[in-house]
């Protein structure tokens, strides 16, 4: 089990990254997952699984889809899934256009700055 919290390194790192970001006036998906997607790799590595950027998702009669990362345990079963989102993005409404689209609906984080 993983106990993490807001005063650990990491996750301190994380919003450090993230003030620097908006500091320079950059908030878009691709430019703040980067921080994210760094920590989740520290983390994953705490846990002993590895971090998988842009996991292929199987959709059924539909080709791939993929979430921005899965954490994958010592099997290489995915544990968890993640997804960005800018801050520009309704979040609710992005997530159920993921869910309708046939992205796991268990053990995935949609991950927004700032939310």
């Amino acid at each position: 089990m993983l106990d993490l919290k807001p005063s650990h390194k990491p996750v301190k790192d994380n919003f450090t990254e993230l003030k620097q970001f908006e500091k320079h006036g950059h908030s878009n998906e691709m430019t703040v997952h980067n921080a994210f997607q760094d920590l989740l790799q520290t983390l994953s590595k705490k846990m002993q699984w590895q971090f998988i950027e842009e996991y292929p998702i199987k959709r059924k009669g539909r080709r791939d889809a993929s979430v921005d990362g899965a954490l994958l345990d010592q099997f290489s079963l995915p544990r968890a899934f993640w997804e960005a989102k800018d801050t520009k993005d309704d979040l609710p409404t992005e997530v159920q256009k993921k869910f309708a689209d046939g992205y796991p609906s268990s053990n995935i984080l949609f991950w927004q700055p700032g939310q």
